[in-house]
C-alpha cells in the first residue's frame, strides 16, 4: 500500500494535485459533496494509493447542553474558525480565538491529537430556495 499526506484544510477540496509517499503523482477530482477521509482508496492496483489524514492538536470543548453548544458553534462561525461537532463536544483548531471563546462560555477543553474533520459549508446547501416567490 502507498500513501498520500493531506491535511484536514486538504480534505475539503474536490480536486487535488498529490504525489504519494513513493513519488506516484496522483491527481483527484471528487463527485460534488463528496470530501477525502483518513484511509479512503484512490486507486487499486499494485500498489493501492491510499489517504492518510494528518493529526493536529485540536481543542476538544466540553458542551453537553445542546443550546450553549449551538451558541458556541455560532460564535466559532462568526470568527471564521472551523469546527467539529461531536455529541458531546466541538473540536476545533487549537488557536487563540477557539480558546478565548471557550473561556467566554465558561467551557473547560483539553489539547488533544485528532485527525480534524470539520462541518462543511456549501452554498448549496446554505441558499437552496424551494419556495415559490411571489
Amino acid at each position: 500500500m502507498d500513501w498520500v499526506d493531506v491535511n484536514w484544510e486538504q480534505t475539503l477540496r474536490r480536486s487535488l494535485r498529490l504525489t504519494s509517499r513513493g513519488g506516484v503523482k496522483v491527481d483527484v477530482l471528487l463527485p460534488p459533496g463528496r470530501r477525502l477521509a483518513h484511509a479512503d482508496v484512490l486507486a487499486e492496483g499494485l500498489p493501492a494509493i491510499g489517504v492518510c489524514v494528518e493529526e493536529i492538536d485540536v481543542l476538544a470543548i466540553q458542551v453537553v447542553d445542546p443550546v450553549l453548544r449551538g451558541r458556541l458553534a455560532f460564535h466559532l462561525g462568526n470568527l471564521h474558525v472551523a469546527a467539529q461537532i461531536t455529541p458531546q463536544s466541538i473540536l476545533t483548531p487549537d488557536d487563540g480565538p477557539a480558546r478565548a471563546a471557550a473561556d467566554l462560555f465558561g467551557l473547560s477543553f483539553a489539547v488533544e491529537s485528532a485527525r480534524f474533520y470539520p462541518e462543511p459549508v456549501t452554498l448549496d446547501r446554505v441558499f437552496r430556495f424551494e419556495g415559490k416567490l411571489s
